[in-house]
């Protein structure tokens, strides 16, 4: 994998750096970002000469001039980015991995955030709460509150945590 390491990344924040220390914007999936840098890379010689994470860093802001998401219709779970479509998304059995992968990740942020900051906007699942039976339940509660289907598909599954199991 191409991506600077976390702890190049902290370490160059303390010191004077000629390329700005950017992440690939969320949105955009890994295979598609390495693409994209080894592609800015052959393209233009004078940061592909500097050393890898110099490279790395300038193809980065050359390609997303450190954006922290961009719209491409998908979380990067690879499930629709609002809420409507992620519904209709998971009714196809086929995708219920992907859909409760996005759940879980989306009730993990939250807990996460409790975690590290010591607060959250949202709830997270209660520890007793299974996968399936979390999905099942958010996805039920999504199909309910069609008033949530604008919004983020991360927004509208927070919406229903908040709602199923509020903060315990």
């Amino acid at each position: 994998m191409i991506a600077v390491q976390v702890g190049d990344l902290v370490e160059s924040q303390f010191s004077a750096h000629p390329y700005p220390v950017c992440s690939v914007p969320r949105g955009i999936e890994e295979p598609v970002a390495e693409k994209a840098i080894v592609c800015c890379l052959s393209a233009h010689t004078e940061i592909a000469s500097t050393n890898r994470a110099d490279g790395v860093r300038a193809a980065i802001k050359a390609l997303w001039n450190c954006k922290a998401s961009v719209a491409t219709g998908v979380t990067s779970m690879g499930v629709p980015d609002k809420s409507g479509a992620f519904v209709a998304f998971c009714e196809d059995a086929k995708n219920f991995a992907k859909c409760a992968n996005q759940i879980v990740s989306d009730g993990v942020a939250a807990y996460v955030a409790q975690s590290v900051n010591g607060k959250s906007s949202h709830c997270s699942f209660p520890d007793n709460v299974e996968t399936k039976e979390a999905t099942e339940k958010v996805l039920a509660w999504l199909k309910g509150h069609k008033e949530v289907y604008g919004q983020t598909t991360e927004d509208g599954n927070a919406a229903a945590i908040d709602h199923l199991w509020p903060c315990h």
